[in-house]
């Protein structure tokens, strides 16, 4: 059945927004009109716009915002993320989800697994990730291949960066960074990034890295904690914005990105974060790990991929925390 359907779904496509008689579907795929029938209908099921025409024919009315295994893998041939691609309708967490491939064996580099819903999305530090059924993309990667302490520093750096360059080529719109891991448009958070390895116990080198990004793009009612805090796309593209278009163009843009870090490229990831990065000079409240809450000022990222401030007179080198401007809890 998924041969039939999909060699459908390729004819149909040739002829976008025109009706494709059934005997020429029957004709070219070699399948009865019950087969064409039931293809169609399962198409359909997968959110394919597809018009069923009295007259005996199928017209498919545009391409739709349709994410699927086939879809994604069809968009991203020959890319590293994505070659590989698992949806599923409904998962716990996508990175939950793609960790548990390793257990199978199923966990390649590159590794893609995109959900159209979390019942349990995740951020850091335990915190939670509101993640309702078709109105955002929730995604994560796996990245199965050596790396560097350094570069895994560097990791949730350059998929933010990657990312917010997708949202810009696509929506028009290019998100700040609030270190370590949020994409914000006006100061509102759309965009949020896990970050998760696993070593190999015995030499305490990486196993593999699973990266998953959770984006806010459709209008939702968003629960009353984060209406004051969380946005979406669609709001400040002022249009529509396909999921799948959006899919391919956030991991193309992290593509890009990390082959600067496959290449070690430091300096210039640190550049462009730099460009890119909110409250850079001021005054900021620093959430520490610990519990503490204490006041500093943000200078820059450090060399090593840390957050460098001030505070009490002397400088410090960061790598974990959150930060929030000043009264801003």
């Amino acid at each position: 059945m998924s041969e039939t359907k999909y060699t459908v779904l390729q004819r149909l496509r040739q002829q976008i927004g025109q009706v494709v008689s059934s005997a020429q579907l029957v004709q070219e795929t070699g399948v009865s009109r019950t087969a064409v029938w039931k293809a169609v209908g399962a198409l359909k099921k997968e959110g394919y716009p597809i018009t069923a025409i009295q007259s005996g024919g199928y017209r498919l009315e545009a391409d739709g915002d349709v994410l699927s295994s086939h879809e994604i893998q069809r968009r991203r041939r020959g890319h590293y993320l994505g070659a590989t691609a698992f949806y599923r309708d409904e998962v716990s967490s996508t990175n939950s989800a793609l960790r548990a491939l390793a257990g199978t064996g199923d966990l390649s580099d590159g590794c893609l697994l995109v959900a159209g819903h979390q019942t349990a999305g995740r951020g850091r530090q335990g915190r939670s990730f509101y993640s309702p059924a078709s109105s955002g993309l929730y995604f994560s990667f796996a990245i199965c291949r050596p790396l560097s302490l350094q570069a895994l520093r560097f990791l949730t750096m350059v998929v933010a960066l990657g990312t917010s360059a997708g949202i810009g080529a696509l929506c028009g719109v290019s998100p700040s960074i609030k270190w370590p891991n949020d994409l914000l448009l006006a100061g509102k958070k759309c965009c949020g990034i896990l970050t998760e390895c696993s070593l190999v116990a015995e030499t305490g080198s990486l196993d593999y890295a699973v990266v998953g990004v959770g984006i806010n793009v459709k209008e939702t009612a968003f629960p009353p904690e984060l209406v004051s805090v969380a946005t979406a796309l669609v709001g400040s593209a002022g249009r529509d914005i396909s999921r799948s278009d959006l899919l391919d163009a956030v991991l193309t843009g992290i593509e890009q990105q990390l082959e600067q870090l496959f290449q070690e490229n430091w300096a210039q990831i640190i550049q462009d974060y730099r460009q890119q990065m909110l409250y850079r000079g001021q005054q900021v409240s620093l959430h520490l790990p610990q519990g503490q809450r204490v006041q500093a000022q943000l200078l820059d990222i450090a060399e090593d991929g840390g957050l460098l401030i001030a505070r009490e007179g002397r400088q410090e080198v960061l790598y974990s925390g959150d930060i929030f401007p000043v009264g801003q809890q």
